[in-house]
Formats: C-alpha cells, structure tokens, sequence
C-alpha cells in the first residue's frame, strides 16, 4: 500500500491477526501521509512473536504508489485485488474508488514476483524516529491549508520543503503516469492555441466554448460561461493585452482587477491562458496546483504581485532541473491533488 493510515488499518486488524497467519505488507512514506501510529503498532506486532508480521518500507525513489492485496489460504486457492485504495478509511470505506478482483493463478503469481522485485528496508524505530518530523510538518501544513480554504495571504517562499517538492516533481515525471500527463497537457495545449487563435486572439464563440471546456490545465466552472460569452470583445482584448508585451504587476493587475478585467475571467482562465503562451514562464495557478504546493508549505498570494512572485519562485526552482516547463508542473499538482483526496 502506498499509504496507510489508523482508519484503513483498523478495518483489517482484527481479522488479520485471528489465528496464525503470515502477513507481508510494504508500505510507502511518500507525501508524509502513511501514519507513525501504524507503523509503531506494526513494529510492536513484528516483535512480540504473537503472529507472523514482516513489514518493508519502499524505497522513496521513485514514488512507490500501488495498492495491491494477495490473499492465499491452505486450501491452495487464492485472489488478488489491484485498484485505487489506500490503507485509510477513505480508500478502503468512503471514497469512490476502484479495483479490479482477480482469481487467475497466473496473474496471481506475476503479482507476488513482482512483489519480490520491490526494493525496501525492514521496518525499525529509527526509520519510524526519522519519519516522525517530517509527517507532523506535513500535518501541521495540510491543516493549515485546509483552514485557509485556498486563499492564503503569504506572498514569497518561506520555509518550504523546496527539495523534496523537486525531487517528488522529478520522480514523477520519469514515471509512465507523469509522461503521459505531459503528453495530454501538450495536445490541451495545442487545442487551446487553435480554439483561441493564437496570437491574435480572433477567436469566435464556438473557438471559446471549445477552450472554455478543454480540461487539460484545470477545469472551469460552467456558472461563468453564459456571461463570459457575451463578452467575447472584451475578451480578445483582454488576452491580447495580457500577452502583447511583456508582462508586468500593472499588466496582470489590469486584466485581474482593472480596465482589463472580465467579469468571470478569473485566475484559473487568466494562468491558463499564459501557461499555453509560455510554457517556460507562467506557471497555472489553480485549486490543485495550491493544495499540493500547501503540502509543501508553499503558502500562496492570488494576487497579480503575488502570482508573479510565485512564477519567479517556480521557475527558479525548476530551474535546478533544466528548462523550468510549467506544463509539468501542473501535471504533477493535478495527479498529486486527486491522489491526496
């Protein structure tokens, strides 16, 4: 399981430690989200010699993000079960999530050679010791963010866990699932050039509503369309000023708040627009993209000034790892938000 958490562990317990068993679990750290409190519980099961418990901690490179059961009993029959849920009581009892249950011997027997191949460490109180710091940061972070309900007032980097956000976003990008979210964000991207007509900006309705319902970059709530339909004049005029020279507080804050501004052309629009524009430069700037930062503890202003802070700080950390690309970015934070939900 890739996480685990007291309300996931809690709905096996009991039935896991009836009788004698031999229970191996590997378990990830990733994201700070895999509770200390199962792993001490784990650790104490391991050592009283009450039943036979083996529990491995995955490798933090790269991400490790599966959710696998394989289930064999003495008769010799046996299932498996691969889907989308954590050990946590969203993933296995209140989210919507989804799993695919399997009896084949062959598919059965790939997954537990597999299983073998997965590198990690035996659980110890010094890797739950060393953990411990950086899940009650996370926590203390998420909670935060949570209480903010996306609209933080810091403006700048702060005391954020800069190094693990790069290593995370470099990991994820050598992953199948990261390269094809580029992928898709790279053919959005290409629909939105076409459908607003870039650079000039002569796009028509229909050219609008094709960019308005493009999901690649965020979603965008239909409430604001129908308005924003009307205003197609002041739109192209609205991107064009956005994009015609170079982007400056005075510039942004026009289009945000000022002569510029369209009612219902928020943020989310006004970042995808520049994303496209420039991949290398503007960052989008959006509920998934603020959440998974948070966890960071990169606190967020939505303000012009504070957008363009925020796209110099980006840039110069993505920078570290070659050609800052925003696109990837936004990948990431949309694959990590889902997966923290």
């Amino acid at each position: 399981m890739a996480f685990a958490k007291p309300s996931g562990w809690k709905l096996f317990r009991e039935a896991l430690l009836e009788g004698t068993k031999d229970i191996e679990i590997i378990v990830g750290l990733s994201f700070w989200i895999t509770d200390p409190a199962v792993l001490e519980e784990w650790l104490a099961l391991t050592k009283d010699g009450s039943t036979q418990l083996k529990v491995r901690v995955a490798d933090w490179s790269p991400t490790f993000h599966p959710k696998v059961i394989i289930a064999r009993f003495a008769d010799g029959s046996s299932f498996a079960i691969v889907g989308s849920g954590n050990l946590t009581g969203g993933g296995q009892y209140h989210n919507i999530e989804c799993g695919v249950y399997l009896t084949q011997d062959d598919l059965i027997d790939e997954l537990e050679t597999w299983l073998g191949t997965l590198k990690g460490a035996p659980l110890s109180k010094q890797i739950i010791t060393d953990y411990k710091p950086f899940f009650e940061k996370a926590k203390e972070l998420n909670t935060q963010a949570s209480a903010a309900r996306f609209t933080p007032s810091l403006t700048g980097e702060g005391h954020w866990l800069r190094d693990a956000f790069i290593s995370q976003f470099a990991n994820f990008l050598e992953t199948p699932s990261g390269q094809d979210a580029l992928r898709s964000r790279i053919e959005g991207a290409r629909q939105v050039r076409k459908a607003l007509q870039m650079p000039s900006f002569n796009f028509d309705e229909s050219g609008f509503k094709h960019f308005y319902t493009t999901p690649q970059f965020g979603s965008i709530r239909q409430a604001y369309y129908t308005n924003l339909a009307k205003n197609l004049p002041a739109l192209r005029r609205a991107m064009s000023f956005l994009t015609s020279k170079s982007v400056d507080a005075d510039r942004l804050n026009s289009v945000f708040a000022g002569d510029h501004a369209v009612k219902g052309f928020g943020t989310n629009q006004i970042t995808k627009v520049l994303t496209v524009y420039d991949r290398h430069k503007w960052p989008i700037l959006n509920k998934p993209v603020a959440s998974t930062l948070a966890r960071y503890g990169y606190q967020l202003d939505w303000s012009a000034r504070g957008y363009l802070a925020f796209s110099t700080h980006m840039r110069d950390a993505l920078g570290t790892l070659g050609v800052p690309d925003f696109w990837a970015l936004d990948a990431f934070c949309e694959v990590t938000y889902h997966d923290l939900q």
